[in-house]
């Protein structure tokens, strides 16, 4: 990387001021600070083209970072948002979403669902454990993974960058986004009852809820594609850059867990169960 500082567009007696490169022949890394030049560039009254350097600056901080789709690497917030975009989204939630689809169509396939339901324990009730079981399981596991993301960035010594606070409850805000998971998954396997078809369902919403986020995200012009998307409504960068919590967007998550959990129950209970 060559070392450089972009300079503001200003005018300064009639002349603007332009970027430039002052390249130091040395790694980035190399360099405990980066000196850079400013130069004035504008036109005389006879059209001659001037040139004046304004002067020679020195930044404490290391600037002109790898970047790439809008990723400043350099800062561990930045790389964070991307972890949790990738990781937490495109694998956690295809876990979850595997085990949500066991937990229920494995009863269809095995054919124990009509002698688990000739028990005392009503259909609501069956459903409402499963679903309470897998969303506590869940919670559970991002604790450990806030946790174990707390111990990464302490062991890197960057808790000045970012707090563990701040990383532990950004890792549990994301719940809500797995409930609506579950919830669209059991919905998908009282209705399919075959765990094949519920397992493909369950993948592609995944996948389309990441594909909806992803597009709006990076595309100009599309980002109303992210209002499609459940992800969309956990911002994990609001604490990460100081941002205000939106918390309307994260009860929007409960009540859609809530709507799909209703009628899941509703269809439960009126669907004929096969032995």
């Amino acid at each position: 990387m060559i070392p450089q500082m972009l300079v503001p567009e200003d005018t300064i007696e009639n002349i603007t001021e332009n970027n430039y490169t002052y390249d130091l022949g040395i790694e980035n890394d190399e360099i405990p600070e980066i000196y850079f030049m400013v130069l004035a560039v504008g036109e005389e009254e006879d059209g001659d083209r001037r040139i004046e350097m304004v002067g020679i600056e020195s930044n404490v901080e290391r600037s002109g970072g790898l970047q790439a789709f809008g990723i400043d690497y350099s800062d561990l917030r930045s790389v964070l948002s991307m972890f949790w975009g990738i990781f937490f989204v495109l694998l956690i939630a295809i876990y979850i979403a595997y085990i949500s689809v066991n937990s229920v169509s494995k009863d269809y396939d095995d054919g124990r669902m009509d002698i688990l339901l000739t028990k005392p324990v009503s259909r609501r009730r069956y459903l409402l454990e499963k679903f309470f079981t897998i969303s506590s399981y869940t919670l559970v596991l991002l604790t450990v993974v806030g946790l174990v993301t707390v111990a990464s960035v302490y062991s890197l010594g960057e808790l000045s960058t970012v707090s563990a606070s701040t990383l532990f409850i950004t890792t549990l805000l994301s719940w809500p986004v797995f409930l609506v998971i579950i919830a669209a998954t059991f919905l998908a396997a009282v209705y399919l009852e075959d765990s094949k078809k519920t397992v493909g369902f369950a993948f592609l919403f995944v996948l389309i809820q990441f594909g909806l986020e992803t597009v709006g995200e990076l595309t100009q012009g599309l980002e109303y594609l992210k209002s499609f998307s459940v992800i969309s409504y956990w911002d994990h960068n609001s604490l990460f850059f100081g941002e205000v919590i939106n918390w309307g967007e994260i009860g929007l998550l409960f009540v859609i867990t809530a709507v799909l959990l209703i009628i899941a129950l509703t269809i439960f209970e009126k669907k004929d169960v096969k032995g």
